[in-house]
């Protein structure tokens, strides 16, 4: 809450309490602080006896404010409340008779002469008026100089009790105009401020105490009482400060705690002020810590850390040590969503700031496998065994290794029993490896299923089985590589006049099956395709050849699965 709208609920409690004096000593502050304030206005005329002085307060709301409904009722309530000027009686004069010019004449002659007659006497009762007048006056401004005399006798001895009730002294004598002469206005105000401020204090009413302290000091900055409130606003800005921090409420504390430091840069509490505000943040990060808001939480410690001139060396430890356990656990919440790398950012500023708090290499091993792992889900299984790689050559502790081979030994078996492409891919290269070079496949993948024995082909023809669950759909099922090439063989030569020849050719599939396991072949054979066409009494040659080749059909996919099933190595 500001400090006006503070100002103006606790003049308005203090009405509806029926403490008016106090109530306009802490108005009247407010009033020649902020002249335009309308409700202030308002309100202060609640504390007027005189209606004059009432109207003249609503008249001054809606000067402010002319459409305010709630003045324009109250300004009729005090009109009904007198007499109506429209129904005073009204003065009839006797009718005149006409007359004639010479009596008029006569009759202003008379007239005169009595006048000239009468200037004496006037002459005498104007001197009577003007020195019962100047009696009067002097009997008035006599009776305001002596309750001035009195009222300052009672302010030097610290009666403010008695000092308050002439808070009606200002509707005799308007400070308008007697200001300048007399002292009581001022030492009312000061009495009505140290009442408000002592009642405030019994009750423990420390907001309204530290505004009444601001206000006084404000309007009063040489006041009787400026010296002891200027002291005592350090303790009660720190009793309110610990009353709100009981609310949480520790941004409003800091804004408070941050003007103090500005409107009061010599004070003595000004040590116990910074070290107060420097708690609100560390206890303000509490709060944003157990909503896990790890942003805001990081912002407040870093507040203290750098404000090495108001937080203490135990402040400064505190945030640090609260910051390293934030960036902790604000890591781990990353990596837990896959956030890797702000993860594994979070996990070093931890242990820059407090190395011993945790295993950090364990928790940017785990951060990483948890990477490699997403890798996985998505079937780049080489990206993440590479990751798995890379955590077990940084690796330092030998947790940290078992714990890395652990993942990577889940990915490979994850990958064995995987058909996404990549696995799809990494069959047909091995498989061709297999045949153009006998070389073992590196990743420890294939063949892990005993009991799905499958096989790869690789061929320079499209080979699709008919029947039987030859092919693998995982590299754990892949146990072997049918690799095929295709010869061929002419089994005739046909000799015709004129120096021409028909050659018979037929098509030979060579068939070698190896164990992937250890690059040996298991099983090998030809298959040999349909005869060639015989050759015939005459044939037909094109012009220029010394001959034709005549083929027989390829084997079929029908005898590589026949000699396949002689094998009887799928389950």
């Amino acid at each position: 809450m500001a400090p006006t709208s503070a100002t103006i609920q606790q003049a308005l409690e203090l009405l509806k309490a029926g403490d008016k004096a106090t109530a306009q000593s802490i108005l009247i502050p407010l009033l020649k602080a902020e002249p335009n304030n309308a409700e202030a206005w308002y309100l202060l005329a609640f504390t007027q006896l005189d209606q004059q002085r009432r109207l003249e307060c609503f008249q001054e709301v809606l000067r402010i404010d002319p459409g305010n409904q709630a003045a324009k009722k109250q300004i009729a309530r005090l009109a009904a409340s007198q007499p109506d000027p429209g129904l005073a009686p009204v003065y009839s004069p006797t009718p005149r008779q006409p007359v004639s010019a010479e009596s008029a004449k006569q009759a202003i002659e008379a007239k005169a002469g009595k006048t000239r007659r009468a200037l004496p006497l006037d002459l005498i009762l104007g001197g009577v008026v003007a020195l019962i007048v100047v009696a009067i006056l002097a009997t008035y401004l006599w009776n305001g100089m002596n309750t001035n005399q009195k009222v300052a006798g009672l302010f030097s001895q610290g009666d403010c009790s008695e000092v308050a009730t002439y808070a009606g002294f200002g509707k005799t004598f308007p400070r308008a105009i007697f200001g300048s002469l007399f002292s009581v206005y001022q030492h009312v105000e000061e009495c009505q401020a140290s009442l408000a401020l002592e009642h405030a204090l019994k009750s423990q009413d420390w907001s309204s105490a530290y505004i009444i302290i601001g206000n006084y000091l404000q309007a009063h900055p040489n006041g009787v009482f400026a010296g002891e409130m200027q002291a005592q606003a350090g303790d009660v800005l720190l009793a309110w400060t610990q009353s709100l921090a009981t609310e949480n409420r520790h941004e409003m504390a800091i804004q408070q705690l941050k003007g103090f430091q500005k409107q009061y840069p010599d004070s003595p509490s000004i040590p116990a002020v910074r070290e107060a505000m420097m708690n609100h943040y560390l206890l303000w990060a509490k709060v944003a810590f157990e909503k896990k808001n790890y942003q805001e939480v990081e912002s407040h410690l870093r507040v203290v850390i750098a404000d090495s001139e108001a937080a203490s060396p135990n402040q400064i430890q505190q945030a640090t040590q609260g910051l390293a356990v934030v960036y902790m656990e604000w890591g781990q919440a990353q990596a837990k969503n896959g956030e890797i790398e702000p993860a594994i950012e979070h996990y070093d500023a931890a242990q820059q700031l407090d190395p011993g708090l945790a295993d950090f290499d364990q928790l940017k091993t785990q951060a990483k496998l948890t990477r490699a792992f997403a890798q996985a889900a998505k079937g780049n299984f080489d990206k993440a065994l590479a990751e798995v790689d890379n955590v077990l050559a940084a690796a330092e502790s030998e947790s940290g290794k078992i714990e890395a081979m652990a993942a990577q030994e889940k990915i490979l078996n994850d990958f064995a029993h995987s058909s996404s492409m990549q696995a799809q891919e990494k069959m047909a290269e091995s498989a061709r490896r297999m045949c153009q070079q006998q070389q073992i496949p590196e990743l420890p993948i294939f063949g892990t299923n005993p009991d799905w024995a499958r096989l790869a082909v690789v061929s320079p023809f499209n080979i699709e089985f008919s029947a039987g669950n030859w092919l693998a759909n995982t590299p754990a099922e892949l146990h072997y590589v049918l690799c095929i090439e295709e010869t061929q063989k002419v089994v005739q030569t046909c000799p015709y006049s004129g120096g021409f020849t028909v050659r018979r050719i037929e098509f030979i599939w060579v068939l070698s099956l190896y164990d992937l396991g250890d690059g040996k072949v298991y099983k090998t054979t030809k298959l040999k395709g349909s005869a060639p066409p015989k050759c015939g009494s005459q044939e037909c040659f094109s012009s220029g050849a010394a001959g034709k080749d005549v083929f027989g059909g390829r084997p079929t996919v029908q005898q590589i699965e026949t000699w396949l099933n002689t094998l009887k190595f799928v389950p």
